[in-house]
């Protein structure tokens, strides 16, 4: 077990519906409603008092999984900011969207998402000095839209948090946030404007529901 991992994951998600594009612009529709917004936070939530997670955003920048070339610039990273660096580190974050922008078969879903965070820590963690530290899932989603149906979004995220849950203790993980709360515009068919567990009226799709069980299960 990673040193500073715990029973159960921390769960969280990013509260808006404006996501990035794949141009470096942004996907965006409807205004968010904040007056919306708290009571699905609460129902993902589950009880007072319960820690969850709400991330916010003052940029987009490329965080995703980093292979070939790039897998050293985490080292590069620690060996510039050195001991004092890395000390003051609580948990290192990764970004991952399977069957998202290359399909995965619904029975190889699992075994690529541990694969993931298993090759982050192993090929760029470990060499850079920091395989002591947690790791945590900081975005994930999956979107609905044409060929894309909502029941399969459940079912990603089903396959995904039961993996991370299962993960946790060998791999060090030690939390979730989901990628968005609701779409930025569900009339729209592009991949980046349905990320939602909500559609942007804040209607939940099936996949609200299955995240909220799997907080009340997996969460600490």
């Amino acid at each position: 077990m990673i040193p500073g991992t715990h029973e159960g994951l921390l769960f969280g998600i990013y509260p808006g519906g404006v996501a990035g594009d794949d141009a470096g612009g942004l996907a965006d529709g409807p205004p968010d409603a904040p007056s919306r917004v708290p009571s699905a936070l609460d129902r993902l939530q589950g009880r007072p008092g319960r820690p969850f997670l709400v991330r916010a955003y003052t940029g987009f920048d490329d965080t995703t999984p980093l292979f070939g070339p790039a897998t050293s610039f985490v080292t590069d990273l620690t060996g510039r900011g050195g001991k004092d660096f890395v000390a003051d580190l609580d948990y290192v974050g990764l970004d991952f969207f399977p069957d998202v922008f290359r399909p995965v078969a619904a029975s190889d879903l699992a075994s690529a998402v541990e694969g993931l965070p298993r090759h982050h820590r192993d090929a760029v963690l470990t060499p850079a000095g920091l395989g002591h530290l947690p790791l945590r899932i900081t975005e994930h989603g999956r979107p609905t839209g044409p060929e894309r149906p909502p029941h399969r979004q459940a079912e990603v995220v089903e396959t995904v948090v039961r993996v991370i849950a299962a993960q946790a203790k060998p791999l060090g993980l030690s939390g979730y946030t989901h990628f968005a709360l609701r779409d930025a515009d569900s009339a729209k068919p592009g991949l980046f404007h349905r990320f939602g567990l909500t559609t942007d009226d804040y209607t939940p799709k099936p996949a609200f529901e299955s995240l909220r069980a799997l907080v009340d299960r997996f969460s600490v």
